[in-house]
């Protein structure tokens, strides 16, 4: 049976991280405590390890997505497994609100935006955009609430 790898919760207030790089690729072996990928908060930048020992038989959210906290992003398989059916795949855990009750519409809500003048980004794009000698004003941000991340100065 595969083991999920989750979208790990590395802060009280985390809601969602997303995915900045995968440094294993499907088909790779992993050990226990290996470096698996880099995720990237509103807060920090730092890299998920594999909880158990196998191989990486299926990555189910790519890089640069925004995933929320415990949702499954990838499949782990015994050395001896072979996982077959890994498209048709379902997570233990729903990724997708369940829908509302007939009759009823979602509330659509405008996401809040940042003060005028200040500027959302993590810790990690504002280093980099100092070390290159970027304007963050001139960056359009990706993230939530159009924050600017790591990738966004990359670009």
């Amino acid at each position: 049976m595969p083991t999920e790898v989750v979208m790990p919760k590395l802060g009280l207030n985390m809601v969602e991280g997303t995915i900045v790089q995968w440094l294993k690729q499907e088909g790779d072996s992993v050990k226990q405590g290996e470096l698996l990928f880099v995720v990237e908060t509103d807060k920090i930048t730092t890299e998920s390890e594999a909880q158990v020992e196998g191989i990486l038989a299926k990555i189910l959210i790519a890089a640069g997505e925004l995933v929320p906290v415990s949702t499954p992003v990838a499949l782990i398989v015994a050395e001896d497994e072979v996982l077959s059916n890994a498209d048709e795949f379902v997570p233990s855990q729903a990724i997708l609100p369940a829908s509302a009750p007939q009759g009823m519409k979602p509330v659509i809500r405008e996401a809040p935006t940042s003060p005028p003048g200040k500027i959302l980004a993590s810790p990690v794009a504002k280093r980099l955009a100092k070390e290159h000698g970027l304007e963050l004003s001139q960056i359009p941000g990706t993230g939530r609430f159009k924050s600017i991340s790591r990738m966004d100065i990359e670009r």
